[in-house]
């Protein structure tokens, strides 16, 4: 239990501090690519969004983190993307 406690106080700090929680990227940089392709209204539902390349690598790294789920993603046409996840709640992660 000393254990569990003692990871997620170091998580909690390395949030506050504004370190490097997942994938190379911020907690504020996660929530912001998150935003951008969740449903605004159900953050816990599937993901099916556009997406830029220039935002493509914070999106998976995002929806992984967030959701538990490996994204899929296909090209579309010169930097555009099309992101697709199944959510949180379908995911593993999820309370189902």
């Amino acid at each position: 239990m000393d254990a569990l406690k003692n990871l997620l106080d170091k998580n909690i700090q390395a949030i506050k501090n504004e370190e490097v929680v997942y994938g190379g990227l911020t907690e504020s940089e996660l929530r912001n690519a998150f935003d951008s392709v969740k449903d605004p209204s159900d953050w816990k539902g599937p993901i099916d969004r556009f997406v830029d390349e220039s935002q493509l690598t914070a999106v998976v790294k995002a929806i992984q983190y967030y959701t538990g789920t490996e994204p899929i993603v296909a090209f579309v046409k010169d930097s555009l993307f099309n992101v697709r996840s199944i959510g949180y709640r379908h995911g593993p992660c999820g309370d189902h």
